[in-house]
Formats: C-alpha cells, structure tokens, sequence
C-alpha cells in the first residue's frame, strides 16, 4: 500500500503541475483544468500508476513538468535543480530542452513572458543552452557508469520478442518508427483496447514504404494536419501539442535505437501531456460556447474515468490481467506465454498448456514458452512431451538454467539420474549459481548415493544465498532421511524463518517438530502460516492431525 501511495502522490502531483503548465503557457483556466484532469484519468497511464516497478516514469514527468512550470515562472535555477532530479529518475528527461524550446517557439507570449514582461531572445535561449549543457553532463556520467549511452543489454535473450526490432537492418527500423508513433498517438487519442505487450506479432514490423499499415498508422497525424488547417484558431495548441508529443516520445521511439519494448504504454505517460495540451487549448478556447465547452470537457473526462476504473479492475488479479492481455493483445506471444505462466503456477495446466501453445503458434522459436510449456507438461505426467519441448528449449537457447535444470529433473524422476547429473555439470560448467537449481542437483545426488557430494552443496547454498530457504530445506531432508528429527527440526525451522511463503518449508518444519515431541510448536507455526495464506491440502491435513488424533507420514 505503501508503494501505491507514493505512485498515486506522483501522479496526483503530475497532475496539478499540468494544470499550472497549462496556465504558463498562456491556456485559460478552463482549459488548463481540463488538460490536468484528462492527464489524472487517462487510461493509458494505467500501467504507469498501477506498476509499482514504474514509479520511474512518474518522478522523472512530474520533475520535469515542475522544472518547466519554473522555467516559465523565470526561476531557472529551480528548474536547473528539478531538471537534475529528473534524469536520476529515468533517461527520458533528456528530452527537457526540446520541450522547453518548443514552448517558447509554439506557445507565443504564453511562455515567452518573465514575470508578465517579455524576455528577449538571449534570455529565453540562455537558460535552455544550460539545460542542454546538464543533459550533456548526464549522458557523459551515464557512459561512464553503465558503459553506454542507450541501448545497453540489447543481446540480452528473449528481448527480440518484446522488440522485434532488435536485429533488424536500419530501414527496417526507419520505416517501423513513424508506425509505432502513429499507434501511440491514436492509443492516447483513443484508449479502447489497452495492451501489456506490443512485441511480436501484435505490432508487425514495416519492410516496405507501401505496406497498408503503415500508412494506416499514420492516420491520426493526417487527422491533427487536417484540423490545423480547417480551424486556423487551433493551430497553436495542435502544433504544441504534437510537438510536445514527438519530442517526449522520442527515446521510446526506436528512432535513436531499439528499445526493450517496440512499444509500452507507460513510456506514454509524459507524451499524452502532448494531447492534453490540444484538448485543453481547444475545449478552452472561447471559439465555443461556454455551456457546450464544458459538456464537452465533462463528456470527455467521465468517458476516460470510466475506462480507466474498468482497467483498474485488471490489475488487481494476475489471472484476470494476464487473460484481459491476451485479448486485447491476441497476436502477442509474450502475452499468452506469461497467462501460461501464471495459469501453471495456479495449478490450472491444462489452461496453461493452450495458453503456451497458442504463444508457440505465433513464435514457434519462442525458447521462454517451450521452457514454460515443458514444466507444464511434466506437472500433467505428460514426460515424453515434457522432454521433448524441453530439449527444443535448450536447442534454441542453450543457455537456459531453469531450462536445463528442469529437464535434468525429468531425467531424474524417470530413472535416468547419470543423465539428470551430466545437465548439472553442465550448469556448473557455465556458472549457475541459482540456490534453487543447486539445491535440486543436491535432491538429485541424494538420489544417486552421493551423499557427501549432496551435503557439501545444501551447505554451500546455505552459507552463499542467505536469503534462500533451499539450502536449509536441503539440509533439513537429509537429516530427516538419517532419521535426526532434531537436527531436521532445526534446518526446517530456518528455510522457513529465510522465506516464510515457502510451503514445503513451512510443511516439514512442523513435521519435524512434531517428530521431536515438540506438538504445540509444530501447531503454532502451521497456524501462524495459514493465517498469513501459505496453506496446500497437504499442510491443511498436518494442521487438522495435529489438532486431533493420528499422525502423517513426511512429505516427500
């Protein structure tokens, strides 16, 4: 809740600030209302205020709309400071002099004014060059730390899918650009189908300057040109906007280099201050009557409201937002591929498995989903498929850990244990270092007769990864196989104190204390985990002996 908070006190910040804005650059006061308000319930910034992991995106827009709020109050050295914070907070503030010059260029004597009087032209130009100058600063500093300036990790595996750019000739690229820009606009103009992930296929790339799609794309930008020119009263605030658009966009773009996403909604979340800037300027403009304007604006504001509380509804269950991803995004694999994911992790398999395949119809490369869908099987009893699409998953990217560790599992619960121990010399070979994949070639060992050998990793995990419940959970079921319930009790009793989530942890601590005599401390703690939702049929039977008469054999 916490985290929430701070996302919803960012927003609600951005939101006002867009307001303020709006006045500076010469907007009236209601359409400088009706622009922060379109900004504060515009569906598209769903994923931005909803993932907590997107917090980035709302620090650096409601910094940058404060440093520009300065900027246009004259005070530049609090827009210095703002602008600084700002590109600590995320990359996209880099773009904070092009939207300034634009204000300046396209607002007229809205934002050319310095405390109600005109500023000359070395005075406006003054302050951006030294805005241009820390964004120089910042992009030297950001080589020097992470060795590049953008577009680092772009090798990393899977992220051709998120964005099929990546690879692709530069033409490809050049021709794909004015298509994903042409989507985000018509997504902030009309935000009725809202989509986790626009990777391959359901945002198809441009190889040709005649594919239909593109020029389809385009429409909405044919749209702004033609209302300029039908309206010359609005051609202001059409030109700013847009201009205030492309300019914030332009690091999400692709143009510069290819992004981790050939296209996300919360990288929308500064851009659409481009649209609002439009409607506010429009709606607000005393061309219309007042009566009509505000229906207009009260329309418009209840309609977004409305679509963004349905999206909100979405993001509080993974299963309803995942599935509500996959329709609205139905030629994305990463969609179907991740409601696979969840969907086996709820234990719905064979929903998961159509889910994997649907993905694999649409990439039959995609190495994630094979991986996924080769867990799933296995969970179904279905092995030889299981290893089959495992072996393809490796095939297509060897470098897959939980790949390889899971098919050397496979290996292992069909008998084949020299096989399922040359995939973890293989994973040691290449430095895995997961305590999970480790803690499983020691489960695997212990299989094998190699106790010692098992021993000395479930030690060694234990001591490397203190914030993993595997290593004491491996050595807690070596000292139940040796029948030392004490000893068991004692490493148990750790895997769960290290992750309290963790089930198997929580089912053989209270075992094992009730192997010791020690009955009411086996209670308390099953208790005390069901209470705080960590609960399975088996652990449900252990809490109902333990209340009453009889005993349960170990889980194994």
């Amino acid at each position: 809740m916490a985290f929430h908070t701070w996302s919803l006190s960012l927003h609600a910040a951005a939101s006002a600030l867009v307001v303020l804005l709006a006045l500076r650059l010469g907007i009236g006061s209601g359409g400088a209302l009706l622009a922060g308000l379109i900004f504060a319930s515009h569906p598209i910034h769903t994923e931005a205020v909803g993932w907590i992991s997107a917090h980035s995106e709302l620090m650096a827009g409601a910094l940058l709309l404060g440093a520009w709020v300065a900027h246009l109050a004259g005070r530049w050295l609090v827009a210095s400071a703002l602008l600084g914070l700002a590109l600590l907070s995320k990359e996209v503030a880099v773009v904070f002099p092009g939207l300034v010059l634009a204000g300046d260029l396209l607002a007229g004597a809205g934002s050319a004014q310095i405390q109600g009087r005109p500023a000359g032209r070395r005075r406006v130009l003054g302050p951006i060059a030294a805005y241009v100058a820390m964004v120089a600063g910042y992009l030297i500093l950001r080589a020097i730390v992470l060795g590049h300036v953008f577009g680092g990790g772009g090798q990393a595996f899977g992220r051709e899918l998120l964005n099929p750019l990546i690879g692709q000739p530069l033409i490809t690229r050049l021709l794909t650009v004015p298509k994903v820009i042409g989507v985000a606009l018509a997504q902030a103009f009309f935000p009725k189908s809202l989509c986790i992930d626009y990777g391959y296929n359901q945002l198809p790339i441009v190889t040709s300057p005649i594919d239909p799609r593109l020029w389809l794309a385009l429409a909405p930008w044919g749209l702004l040109a033609l209302l300029a020119w039908l309206i010359p009263s609005q051609r202001r605030w059409l030109g700013l906007g847009a201009a205030v658009f492309l300019v914030s966009f332009l690091p999400a773009s692709n143009a510069l280099v290819p992004g981790i996403s050939i296209l996300a909604e919360r990288n929308l979340y500064l851009p659409l201050l481009g649209v609002c800037l439009m409607a506010g300027g429009a709606i607000g403009s005393r061309s219309w009557p007042r009566p009509l304007a505000v229906a207009a604006g009260a329309v418009l504001v209840a309609g977004l409201s409305a679509r963004t509380l349905a999206r909100n509804v979405e993001f509080t269950d993974t299963i309803r937002f995942y599935t509500a991803g996959t329709k609205a995004c139905p030629a994305a694999a990463g969609a179907h591929q991740w409601l696979g994911s969840v969907l086996r992790e709820a234990e719905r398999l064979p929903e998961s498995a159509a889910a994997l395949r649907v993905a694999l119809e649409i990439a039959p490369n995609y190495a994630d989903a094979r991986a996924e869908l080769g867990l799933t099987l296995a969970l179904m009893g279905q092995r030889a498929s299981a290893e089959k699409e495992l072996v393809e998953a490796l095939r297509l990217r060897p470098g897959d850990i939980l790949a390889r560790s899971n098919l050397a599992l496979l290996y292992a619960d069909t008998g084949r244990t020299d096989q399922a121990l040359e995939q973890y010399e293989i994973l040691e070979r290449d430095g895995a270092d997961d305590p999970d994949v480790r803690a499983n070639h020691g489960s695997v060992l212990i299989q094998a007769g190699r106790i010692q050998q098992a021993r000395a990793i479930f030690e060694s995990v234990a001591r490397s990864h203190p914030g993993s419940a595997a290593g004491p959970n491996g050595l807690g079921a070596l000292a139940a196989q040796e029948q030392d319930w004490s000893s068991a009790a004692t490493h148990f009793s750790e895997a769960h104190r290290r992750d309290p989530r963790d089930r198997n942890a929580l089912y053989n601590a209270a075992l094992a204390l009730h192997q010791t005599g020690r009955a009411p401390e086996a209670l308390a703690a099953l208790e005390k985990g069901v209470a705080a939702g960590v609960t399975d049929q088996e652990i449900q039977r252990l809490l109902n002996t333990l209340r009453g008469p009889g005993r349960r054999p170990a889980r194994p």
